[in-house]
């Protein structure tokens, strides 16, 4: 198994904002992102939440406690999903949100299909997730 901290070193010359990317998101993490983002049509089909009118302004504390790289979209009032970020085996992601803002965390499944792990929406008596 490829140690999960490695990560490739981008050029002298890359741009800083690749070079953010690459020092964050290891080369197998961001395969996957790619995976989920070229199916997002797949991912779409599966999403149950809507966001509504924004409500109060909130933190949402994610935690992953599974084994799989998790990403966060957030879900629009159309129902699409945006890419927020990913979360590590073990690690945990604060994320600035409003109430009634939908939330969905997904990862691929072993045939690499996205599917959908958490789907919610934002409430202001709720301020942890943990998968």
């Amino acid at each position: 198994t490829p140690d999960r901290t490695t990560t490739n070193k981008p050029a002298p010359d890359t741009p800083t904002l690749d070079r953010q990317l690459t020092d964050e998101i290891d080369l197998p993490v961001t395969w996957q992102l790619h995976q989920i983002r070229t199916q997002l049509s797949d991912l779409s089909s599966q999403i149950t939440v809507t966001t509504t009118a924004p409500g109060d302004e909130m933190r949402l504390t994610m935690v992953n406690q599974s084994e799989d790289d998790l990403f966060l979209f957030f879900v629009n009032e159309r129902s699409k999903a945006r890419y927020y970020a990913h979360l590590a085996p073990g690690t945990t992601h604060t994320q600035h949100t409003y109430a009634h803002h939908a939330w969905v965390l997904a990862k691929l499944d072993a045939n690499q299909r996205p599917f959908i792990v958490r789907q919610f929406v934002a409430a202001p008596d709720v301020h942890q997730i943990t998968v």
